[in-house]
């Protein structure tokens, strides 16, 4: 089967804003192409945080086509295919998102996330990262470069798949218990492996998503205690606020410090240029449970409509955590969940 892994470089904190793509096919279990191409995104609004990740600026981009033109380019190897992605929730929702933005359908293919084999296959890792699993296996690449970064998603894939001792990344499947998330024309379910938690098994069972769904999410960037910079995304459903850090804790599938200062309108740490959607995390959060979360769960209410500055612009003073009568486990941690 085609097999093909696949990142995104993008210009500010919306997964619409797309400025560059790269690309690393497989073929006997071994990376035989590389391609990287820069787009040039619908609003050209480059984030001062997305710049000294990735080093692309808007005068890298002006002259360049815009994302359906760069796609078009590659959608005959990309439909029909598996494709790779490390943390496929960001470049999927990327790839559709983008899509939307231009009223296009989406390609159909199946995707594997190697940021979720890796943490059920090497769990001694103290990360699974990108750099830190490429680290792990000696892959050497430059991070952030899309291309690259596709690369060492592709050896990842291939050191799966030599441990697991089956000749195609495809066969990983037969060895591990791996749902492979789902693209169609208007909507995406995700990937899912099981030995990670619950929740993770359950995405199984969970129904297709619209890709109305990638309007409902909170994208931020903050800076850790140790200077790190992580990725915080929240989205709203019908009883719940699920949101995600790709901190440690975040990648254990257990509550952090990054995410609570957010629901506290505290954005002192806050590199996106997004506080104003502080104000809408907070709003989102009015009593509905959030998710994951330690036990017990709260509820998070607004003690007034008000909302004034706590550690930076437009951020929202006027939330206070309440403890729920529900009892929940702890993320990550039940015997259920191993």
């Amino acid at each position: 089967m085609r097999t093909l892994a696949i990142d995104f470089e993008t210009a500010n904190e919306e997964r619409r804003s797309a400025c560059a793509i790269g690309l690393a096919w497989i073929e006997n279990g071994a990376v035989v192409r590389r391609e990287h191409r820069l787009i040039r995104p619908k609003e050209m609004r480059f984030n001062s945080h997305n710049i000294r990740v990735h080093g692309i600026r808007p005068e890298d981009v002006c002259d360049k086509p815009e994302f359906p033109e760069v796609l078009s380019e590659f959608l005959p190897d990309i439909s029909g295919a598996l494709i790779l992605a490390h943390n496929a929730g960001f470049d999927i929702e990327v790839l559709c998102a983008t899509l939307r933005e231009y009223r296009q359908l989406f390609p159909e293919f199946g995707f594997y996330c190697t940021m979720d084999i890796s943490r059920c296959l090497w769990p001694e890792l103290a990360s699974v990262s990108l750099d830190s699993v490429a680290r792990h296996f000696g892959i050497q690449f430059q991070h952030h470069d899309p291309a690259e970064d596709a690369f060492a998603c592709a050896q990842i894939a291939i050191f799966a798949a030599k441990d697991l001792g089956v000749s195609e990344v495809f066969d990983i499947s037969t060895k591990i218990s791996i749902q492979p998330g789902i693209v169609g024309i208007d909507s995406f379910s995700p990937c899912s492996v099981s030995g990670i938690s619950r929740r993770a098994r359950n995405l199984k069972n969970s129904p297709i998503l619209s890709s109305g769904y990638l309007e409902d999410a909170l994208c931020f960037s903050i800076k850790g205690s140790t200077g790190n910079i992580y990725e915080i995304t929240a989205r709203r459903t019908a009883n719940q606020l699920r949101t995600t850090c790709t901190c440690q804790a975040g990648q254990n599938r257990t509550w952090c410090k990054h995410r609570t200062a957010l629901l506290d309108g505290d954005v002192s740490n806050l590199l996106s240029e997004n506080a104003s959607d502080i104000k809408k995390l907070a709003e989102w959060a009015v009593g509905v449970e959030v998710e994951p979360r330690d036990s017990p769960r709260r509820v998070w209410r607004h003690r007034s409509s008000n909302f004034g500055v706590q550690g930076g612009p437009n951020a929202p003073t006027a939330v206070e955590p309440q403890e729920s009568s529900m009892q929940f486990p702890v993320a990550g941690k039940t015997d259920a969940d191993l």
